[in-house]
């Protein structure tokens, strides 16, 4: 069996998958009204390419690995796939919480109730507030003080910041400001973590290393983040 050859096929789809992603389209809207009368109930709108989750479903159903320890991986990464695919097809309706349980499973009560111990917390104070652009510095001299040929652009999105490994770009949101506190987390969390582990992964042989094993995003995050 084609390992090396499997492991490309399902890392383009990967790719294919990410570029299907549906963020709403009237985020902004909502988010006045929103603010604007608190007992409003957002309704966003989503949309999606479906002619290109079609694509990719009936090709990751035409994969079989075998049942060797490597064959196991890219069923499970398969399998991880496909249920991203549901959860993307399902957004906007009902059974969008099922899917989601479904893809990144479902927190335990006491893991709910330890949470909610950090939401009690006070808020950080906000010493010093660091527009967009002041921000972008920063990161970008970040970047070059450990030698990393990345870019930094603005971009209007949900997140705080985002990337795309393969144009090597941190994205950062263009509408929101940055205390010391936030760029501290967020070198460590998204460059010192997760560009770091794609960076190394970029020389590794299978392209799984880079697109992520099965079910790597929770622990990526809890170390992000820890």
């Amino acid at each position: 069996m084609d390992y090396l050859a499997i492991d490309r096929h399902i890392a383009f789809l990967y790719r294919k998958l990410l570029s299907s992603h549906n963020n709403p389209i009237n985020v902004e809207a909502e988010k006045n009204k929103v603010f604007s009368e608190k007992n409003y109930n957002p309704v966003l709108n989503y949309e999606k390419d479906f002619n290109s989750l079609i694509y990719i479903k009936n090709e990751l159903n035409k994969i079989q690995p075998d049942f060797t320890p490597i064959g196991k991986l890219f069923n499970e990464k398969i399998k991880e796939m496909l249920n991203k695919i549901n959860l993307i097809a399902s957004s906007g309706s009902s059974s969008f919480s099922k899917n989601s349980v479904k893809l990144y499973g479902k927190p335990s009560p006491e893991l709910v109730k330890h949470a909610l111990k950090f939401m009690e917390l006070p808020d950080e104070p906000q010493l010093q507030v660091h527009s967009t652009s002041s921000a972008k510095r920063k990161f970008i001299d970040y970047f070059l003080r450990n030698d990393m040929d990345w870019q930094v652009r603005e971009k209007e999105m949900v997140v705080a910041a985002s990337f795309n490994v393969t144009k090597k770009i941190l994205y950062i949101n263009k509408n929101r400001k940055f205390s010391e506190n936030d760029l501290r987390r967020l070198f460590v969390h998204e460059i010192g973590t997760h560009i770091t582990r794609a960076e190394n992964a970029k020389k590794q042989k299978f392209k799984l290393f880079l697109i992520g094993f099965p079910d790597y995003l929770a622990t990526e995050e809890g170390l992000a983040v820890y």
